[in-house]
Order: C-alpha cells, then sequence, then structure tokens
C-alpha cells in the first residue's frame, strides 16, 4: 500500500480520485471532475482530505451587508484558500446567512470551525446618523456568536476595523459612542465584545483599519477581555476565572439593554424600517443572550476591574 505520508493509511488509488482532478490544468484543457463520493465511503480519508483542504482556508464573514436594503441578511459568508506562496487569495465560495432559524443554520450547524486555519469578522463602521444600521449590526454580531459558540475549539480570530462609505469610528470630536452620546461605550467596543464570551475562543486580534485608528482607539475594555479569555483551558475553576466571565457576560447584557430600549424607544427609528427587526429581537435575539450558562450556579459575587465600571451594573438606562 503506498501512503501519502507514514501516518496515512489510505490508498492512492482512493486518493486520486479527489486529489488528480484538482490540479491546475492548462487553459486549453476541460479539468477532470471529482467522484468525491469516495470521501462519504471513507472515514479516513474524508478526516486526512479535510484536514489539507481546511487548514489552508480563511472564513471570512462580512457583518456589514446592504442590511436596509435586506435586513433579513446578517451575514455574507465567503471561503478562501492560500495555493502554496501566492500573495493572492482565491475565493472559492461565498453566500448570504438569513435571519430565518432554518437558512441560517443550514450546512453550517454541524461546521467543523476548529479544522478552518483562520476565521476573519470583517465590521464597518456604522452611520452615526442611522442608528438602525447599528442595531442591525450588533444583531448580526449576536447571529455569528450564536454560530461559533458550540463548536469544540476554535482557531484565531481577527476582527476588522473598516471603514465604510466615509464613515469612520471616530471624528473630530474623538471616538464614536454607541447609538448615543451619553451612552459610555465605544462603537467598536459593543460590537466587538460579545465574541468573548464564547468559552471556545480563547485569541481575538483586533486589526483597526489604520494606524490613526489604532492610536485614537480606547484599549482598556478589549485588554481586559483579552485577559480574560487567555486564562481559558476547560472550565474555569476559581473564584476569580468564574467572576470575569460572568463579567464578560453583564457587559453584553448591559449593551442589549442599552439597545433594546433605543430600539423600542428612540424616535429616530420608523416603525416602517426596524418592525421586523423588533420581531426578531423578541423572538430571536434576545433569547439567544439569555441562553448562556454558567459552570456553576450559585450566585456569584462579582469582582472589580480597574478602569471604567460596568455600564450595566453602575449607570441607568436613561429615562
Amino acid at each position: 500500500m503506498d501512503c501519502l505520508h507514514g501516518g496515512s493509511t489510505v490508498e492512492w488509488s482512493h486518493k486520486n480520485l479527489v486529489w488528480t482532478p484538482s490540479k491546475e490544468t492548462p487553459a486549453n484543457e476541460t479539468p477532470a471532475k471529482a467522484d468525491l463520493r469516495v470521501i462519504r465511503a471513507s472515514k479516513a480519508l474524508y478526516d486526512e482530505i479535510s484536514t489539507v483542504l481546511y487548514s489552508k482556508t480563511c472564513l471570512h464573514f462580512d457583518l456589514s451587508p446592504n442590511a436596509l436594503e435586506c435586513p433579513t441578511i446578517w451575514s455574507a459568508v465567503s471561503f478562501t484558500r492560500r495555493y502554496g506562496g501566492r500573495k493572492n487569495d482565491i475565493v472559492r465560495a461565498a453566500w448570504n446567512l438569513k435571519s430565518d432559524s432554518l437558512d441560517r443554520d443550514h450546512g453550517l450547524d454541524n461546521f467543523p470551525f476548529h479544522k478552518v486555519g483562520a476565521i476573519e469578522v470583517g465590521i464597518s463602521a456604522p452611520d452615526p446618523e442611522k442608528p438602525e444600521r447599528f442595531i442591525l449590526q450588533w444583531r448580526n454580531v449576536i447571529r455569528t456568536v450564536e454560530l461559533i459558540k458550540n463548536s469544540s475549539s476554535f482557531p484565531p480570530l481577527t476582527i476588522q476595523l473598516r471603514k465604510d462609505n466615509g464613515h469612520d469610528w471616530y471624528n473630530t470630536q474623538g471616538l464614536s459612542h454607541g447609538l448615543c452620546e451619553k451612552y459610555e461605550k465605544h462603537n467598536y467596543e459593543v460590537l466587538v465584545l460579545p465574541f468573548y464570551t464564547p468559552r471556545n475562543i480563547k485569541s481575538i486580534e483586533i486589526e483597526p483599519h489604520s494606524e490613526d485608528l489604532r492610536k485614537q482607539m480606547d484599549w482598556e475594555i478589549i485588554d481586559w477581555a483579552s485577559h480574560t479569555i487567555s486564562k481559558r483551558t476547560g472550565n474555569p475553576t476559581t473564584h476569580f476565572d468564574l467572576a470575569a466571565e460572568r463579567e464578560l457576560y453583564i457587559e453584553v447584557m448591559g449593551d442589549c439593554l442599552w439597545i433594546e430600549k433605543v430600539l423600542f424607544w428612540d424616535f429616530r427609528l420608523t416603525d416602517e424600517k426596524v418592525q421586523p427587526l423588533r420581531r426578531e429581537w423578541c423572538s430571536q435575539t434576545v433569547h439567544s443572550i439569555l441562553k448562556r450558562e454558567f459552570p456553576e450556579t450559585k450566585p456569584l459575587r462579582l469582582l472589580p476591574r480597574p478602569g471604567r465600571s460596568s455600564c450595566f451594573r453602575n449607570k441607568r438606562l436613561p429615562h
């Protein structure tokens, strides 16, 4: 039996059914069609093939699609593959995910995120004049977290903060705040913090679109959240670890309550624009956050952390 490498137990005749058609062919020749049914018949071949394919793949979630034209779309997903030493990436697949639960989970509910080489999340700066866009983006973040939180493990995650149609994360007055200048947190803090709550995520890199933005950003909350997830080694065992995990959840819940108040009571939001989002909020979004489980159910005294205090604990929502 010929083997691809010492650890392989799959015959070359079976491997060639998959790999031979995938080789590059001259422009004047028609590429052979791969018979992938053999993968279903051989678990060993599936494990070997999927490991090779996924390890060079980057999965990208764009959480800023044109939401006002189609508010049910919460992410545009694309696969990007790297071949050898090439600098240019080749996109092999792209599709939209919708808020309907059947559409949202179709094909991705059992996706092997742990096999992917890297995962990127792109978030564009919201329009300060259109708070409904910010709420839609936050909804998109919660949907993505809901999708990835059940994976057994997770590859390195990069969150890209981008410009969008002239909108940036800061202006001449400073950094933009979530929905309203009265709110203590900045836009980017509200949108990235939910990604720190799933316990399968142990590494997150925040990638600003420019060095100027990096210098402008207040990194205190992000650094605290990064420190918390860096200590994850399974179930939290110490009182401090439990408190930190609970604190992450409370920070996100504080943002949830603020956004809910704006969604249902802000005079700037017309019923025509946000009525579908309000219905979805009541049926799905809040439940996604409240389903969060902790390793112990006893009341837990939260330990204070230095710097800015939790918006949820120490700030009342405006009347």
